[in-house]
Parts: C-alpha cells; sequence; structure tokens
C-alpha cells in the first residue's frame, strides 16, 4: 500500500519498513535509510530464556552468543550458519522451551 501512495505522489518518499510475522515465517525488511540494520530476529521462551520473548540482534554471531551463553556451549568450529541450524532445532528438555533464530531478508 505504501509503495502504490508512494508512485501516486510521483516516488517522492522514501518509505522503510520491518515485518516480522513470525507464524507465518516472514522476515522481511524495505529500508531506503539506514533504519532497519538489524540481521536476524530470535524468539524465545522457557528456561534459561525469558518468557515468551521475541528480540532483534545486529548480527546473527550476536544470536548465537547469546544462545551459546546462556546454554553454555561453545560455538568451536562450526559456522555461523550451522550453528543457526543446530539452535534452530535444538530439543530441550522442555516442550515449551525454544529459541529461534530467523534472518531478515532485504530487498
Amino acid at each position: 500500500m505504501f509503495e502504490e501512495i508512494n508512485h501516486v505522489l510521483g516516488d517522492q518518499l522514501l518509505i522503510s519498513y520491518r515485518v516480522c510475522e513470525c507464524g507465518c515465517e516472514v522476515y522481511y525488511v524495505h529500508d531506503e535509510g539506514d533504519f532497519f540494520p538489524e540481521e536476524v530476529a530470535v524468539s524465545s521462551s522457557g528456561e534459561p530464556f525469558e518468557d515468551a520473548c521475541d528480540d532483534i540482534y545486529t548480527t546473527l554471531k550476536d544470536a548465537i552468543n547469546d544462545w551459546c551463553e546462556k546454554m553454555n556451549i561453545e560455538q568451536g568450529e562450526h559456522t555461523d550458519e550451522e550453528m543457526m541450524n543446530f539452535i534452530n532445532e535444538y530439543e530441550y528438555d522442555d516442550d515449551d522451551t525454544y529459541f529461534y533464530i530467523r534472518q531478515f531478508t532485504f530487498e
């Protein structure tokens, strides 16, 4: 809708936005400035994480480091991509505990 309004106005506006639709797995950024430089969103709940917390992290590495610190697990030689997949698939003792890292797609 914003883009259509901008077209009607002769593309005079700079429009930036970030979309997080957690249940739909939509993490999208359209940034015409430097308003949304963060790379990832994290949804987490349960111990040792804060309950029902949604956070934005500047880098994937920051999110991984936070998880590793809270879980007392080291990244070792694993790449950030390998760690993100490991963290997203990690099975906790409690079914209500999770820590999902989602990378934003930038336009």
